[in-house]
């Protein structure tokens, strides 16, 4: 469904499917599929592994994100030309403060710069909180910095939030409004996250 929704915003031509996971490449067909090692901290540095497949602007659309539409992931690679300078994050408002304990919250700027994130809830004097969406934009250059650590900055450390480093090492982040998501990050979800995208299709 992710590689899916990629190939609706790019073509299929443009789309690699990156994990470690066998399963992951039997799950998917007529994709570009590259084999990463076991070992990559997060997910942006298993993109890392294949910038020799990657083009000037990488977007990184989490696998456990398949209710992310096409035209949010097209919104992040707008944003990321018009910003250059910045990695791009996907983010949803109003997320209500009773969504699950994993969601990361981000407190932004007024220009959406990201503040930082969390996935305790963050003070803003508000009844909502701002949800991390798990689609990222950067180049080769931010990304070739982010893996060049060989562990985790003490914050991400902290949180287990990847975007976190970029901040800690010193590359601008802008938050990018997209639709509100259901991600998949407990076994229960994938019934939640099924009956979602087929009342979509209704």
């Amino acid at each position: 469904m992710v590689a899916d929704n990629a190939a609706s915003a790019f073509g299929r031509e443009h789309v690699v499917v990156v994990s470690d996971d066998d399963r992951i490449f039997d799950a998917v067909h007529g994709f570009k599929c590259v084999k990463t090692s076991s070992d990559a901290m997060t997910g942006t540095d298993r993109v890392a592994e294949i910038l020799g497949y990657c083009s000037d602007v990488i977007i990184n659309v989490q696998g456990d994100e398949p209710m992310i539409k096409s035209g949010d992931i097209i919104s992040v690679y707008e944003s990321k030309i018009k910003n250059p300078d910045y990695v791009i994050n996907g983010m949803a408002r109003a997320l209500s403060n009773n969504d699950k304990l994993k969601t990361i919250k981000v407190a932004v700027a007024i220009n959406n710069d990201l503040l930082y994130a969390s996935r305790s809830k963050i003070p803003n004097g508000s009844k909502t909180q701002n949800k991390q969406i798990g689609i990222y934009a950067f180049n080769k250059e931010q990304l070739e910095l982010f893996s060049s650590f060989d562990m985790k900055t003490p914050c991400e450390s902290c949180e287990d939030i990847e975007i976190l480093r970029f901040l800690e090492i010193g590359v601008k982040v802008k938050m990018c409004d997209v639709s509100a998501t259901y991600s998949v990050d407990y076994p229960e979800d994938i019934k939640i996250v099924e009956d979602l995208l087929a009342l979509r299709c209704l």
